[in-house]
C-alpha cells in the first residue's frame, strides 16, 4: 500500500509559493543554522540550502523524509523523522520555519502555547520564528463542500474538503490504486483567531509582525497570515 507521501507532490507541489516562502526567509535570515519544521519532501529546505543556509529539516511521516533525503541532497542539509512538537533533542537556531499552514494541524490553543514555547526554547536570542496559518477567511471558503477529482498517473483520486465544526477544516483523500480497492487519508485542520495566537506570542516576551499574503498589513480578503516572531531575550 503506499503512504500519503507517495501522492504528496502530485497533489500538493507548487514551486511559486516555496519561491516565495523562500524570499520570506531570505528577507528576515541573514545566516544559518535553520531548522524547518512540517518541511514536506524538502523543496524549500534545498533551496535554502543551495543560498548557503545551513539547514536541519524535520517532517513526522517517515515516507517523506524517505522521499525528501532521497530527492534533495546538499551538503547543508540534513533530514530527520521528529515530531515538530517535541525538539528537545535538538540546539539552538537562528531561524525556525514551519510553513504550509503546518501550524493549523495543531488541535488547539493550549497545543499552539506548548508549541510555540518549544520552538522558543530553541532560537538563539535574537532568532526569528516564521510560520504561516489560515485567517478566518479560509472556513468561509470551505462552508460548501469542495471535491477534487482526478488522477495521479493511473491511480484515480478524490479530495473534498469541509468544514463540520466551528473551527475545523477537515481534508479527505481517497485513492483507487487498482481495481475496487480504496486508500483514505485524513487530516484536520483548526482554524485560530489571529488575535489570540498574537497575544500569546506577547506574553511570551516577543516581537511579533504579522503580515497577510505575504506582504499586507491588513487581512482584506487574505486566507492566510504570515508570522514573523524575533526572540527578546
Amino acid at each position: 500500500m503506499n503512504t500519503f507521501a507517495d501522492y504528496y507532490d502530485a497533489l500538493m507541489s507548487d514551486p511559486e509559493a516555496t519561491l516565495a516562502w523562500k524570499r520570506f526567509v531570505t528577507d528576515r535570515v541573514t545566516s544559518g543554522p535553520i531548522l524547518e519544521l512540517a518541511c514536506g519532501h524538502g523543496e524549500l529546505a534545498e533551496l535554502l540550502a543551495r543560498d548557503g543556509y545551513g539547514v536541519t529539516a524535520l517532517d513526522l511521516d517517515e515516507g517523506m523524509i524517505q522521499r525528501a533525503r532521497l530527492y534533495h541532497q546538499h551538503p547543508n542539509l540534513t533530514f530527520i523523522q521528529k515530531d515538530m512538537r517535541d525538539l528537545s533533542d535538538l540546539g539552538l537556531f537562528e531561524a525556525i520555519l514551519c510553513f504550509g499552514d503546518s501550524l493549523n494541524y495543531l488541535q488547539d490553543e493550549d497545543e499552539v502555547e506548548s508549541f510555540l514555547k518549544e520552538c522558543l526554547q530553541h532560537l538563539a536570542i535574537k532568532g526569528v520564528l516564521l510560520f504561516d496559518m489560515h485567517t478566518d477567511l479560509r472556513l468561509e471558503e470551505f462552508k460548501e463542500m469542495y471535491i477534487e477529482e482526478g488522477f495521479i498517473e493511473h491511480t484515480a483520486y478524490q479530495w473534498t474538503i469541509q468544514t463540520e465544526e466551528p473551527n475545523k477544516i477537515h481534508h479527505t483523500f481517497a485513492f483507487y490504486p487498482e481495481g475496487d480497492s480504496v486508500e483514505v487519508h485524513r487530516f484536520s485542520q483548526t482554524v485560530f483567531d489571529c488575535d489570540r495566537i498574537k497575544h500569546i506570542l506577547e506574553n511570551l516576551q516577543t516581537e511579533v509582525e504579522l503580515k497577510y499574503d505575504f506582504i499586507y498589513d491588513t487581512k482584506g480578503t487574505s486566507e492566510k497570515v504570515f508570522f514573523t516572531i524575533r526572540k527578546q531575550k
